[in-house]
Order: structure tokens, then sequence, then C-alpha cells
């Protein structure tokens, strides 16, 4: 999966929209001020552990090509989604997975909608079964994509449901990400503390990722599970 999925299909999906409707609860703005604004502290005690968190976060993102607005995309030319039923100007639409069930998009959200505006999409898996090359991804749950405007370098995307597949078990996911800065951020909480991290993390090899924690940004590098973190004002310490 492609990690910049900023860049998909979002013009084939507001394409079928309409720019009115009712109001939404999601905020771009809150949700960037989460990553702009973490609350945990990093030290020496924690690193690993929200090193650890950073590593489950992308596990669990591995499929989301498959999920969300994406999915919209794909459906132009493998049917795995198909939309060719939707209405264009509705700001709901509902599309058919190709082994069953379906999966829905609501723009109502997007109340007297101008170039520019800040773009918010929910969506919704109801028993969506996917076949490609044999096998078969069940997803149900819903989530919703973020940005600050059309066309913008920088959105969020959420998912919280379960999704199946041939070669894995059920599994349920709660994930929330932003592509912030040309890098995938991941909100994680460790110690009551909520930290936004990037990079990878690994027991065996080289490693390299950087947390924001309530002081500001660290650069913590190293490998086989033992490094140096960097950050404000000087600041440095080994896990």
């Amino acid at each position: 999966m492609s990690r910049k999925i900023g860049t998909f299909g979002i013009a084939v999906v507001f394409g079928l929209v309409a720019c009115g409707g009712g109001g939404g609860s999601k905020s771009y703005s809150e949700l960037r001020g989460k990553f702009d604004n973490p609350t945990g502290d990093l030290g020496a005690d924690n690193a690993k552990s929200v090193a650890a968190a950073l590593q489950e976060e992308q596990k669990n993102s591995q499929g989301m090509g498959k999920l969300g607005l994406s999915s919209v995309q794909g459906a132009q030319s493998d049917q795995v989604i198909d939309c060719s039923g939707a209405s264009y100007g509705s700001t709901s639409v509902t599309c058919t997975c190709n082994g069953g069930g379906s999966v829905s998009f609501d723009a109502s959200s997007m109340t007297g909608y101008q170039e520019g505006d800040p773009i918010s999409m929910a969506y919704e898996y109801d028993t969506c079964k996917m076949e490609e090359g044999g096998c078969f991804t069940t997803v149900n749950g819903t989530g919703w994509y973020l940005t600050s405007g059309a066309g913008a370098e920088e959105y969020c995307f959420a998912f919280d449901g379960t999704v199946e597949n041939c070669e894995e078990p059920k599994t349920t996911m709660s994930i929330q990400f932003c592509y912030l800065e040309g890098a995938v951020w991941y909100l994680v909480e460790v110690d009551n503390g909520v930290f936004a991290v990037t990079g990878s993390y690994s027991d065996t090899d080289s490693f390299e990722f950087r947390v924001k924690d309530k002081d500001g940004e660290w650069i913590c590098s190293g490998s086989a599970g033992h490094g140096t973190c960097s950050g404000p004002g000087g600041q440095s310490f080994e896990f």
C-alpha cells in the first residue's frame, strides 16, 4: 500500500456528491490539533513502548488501501467495488462489493461547500466482501476522511471496525492517522499520554522514528531495539 493515499480519487467520489446537506461532527482543524499538541512525555522508560505502538498501528493499516475512499478509485478499473449506480449530485452514495455487501459514502456534512473549504466525508462498510486474485476481504465498520480542502497535500483518515481476509483471521481495528509534512503520522496512547509518531522501528535491524510529545519533536534512531533519542533543547537519552 502506498503511504501517500491522499492522492487517491477523492475527485472520483466528490464528483458524485452535492455540496449541500446537514452538519457533521468531524473537524479537520480539531483533529490536526491533536497531532500538533500531543500530551505525552517521551523518555527512556517509555520510548520502546511508543515505538511498539507505532509498529502496531502500521501493521493494522497495511490493508487500508482497500478501505475508505481509495476503494472507489480502484473500483473504476477492477470493479472490486461498483459505484456505477450512483446518481450525480446526491450527498450519499452506496456502492456494491463484488463478493456481496456494500459500502456507502456520505458527504452531507459539506454544507454550502466552496472551493478550498475543508472536506469531511464519512463512510460505512456493511459486510462488504471484496474478491481479488481468489482472496476475499470482508470489512465491517465506519470511518471518515478529512482534509483542509480540495487538492490539499495534507489529510486525515480513520477506520473503526473489523477486517477479515483469506490470509489472516478477523481483526478488530481502530486506526487514526494523518499525512502531514510529507509523512504518515499516527496517534498512539502510552502511559495515559498521546504521542504523534512517524518512521519505523525494528527489534532486529536499524531504525529511525520521530515522536512529537508535549515538549516538542524527538528523533530516535538505533538498531536491534536499542537506540538514542535527541529532542528539544539538545536533550537526549538512550533506551
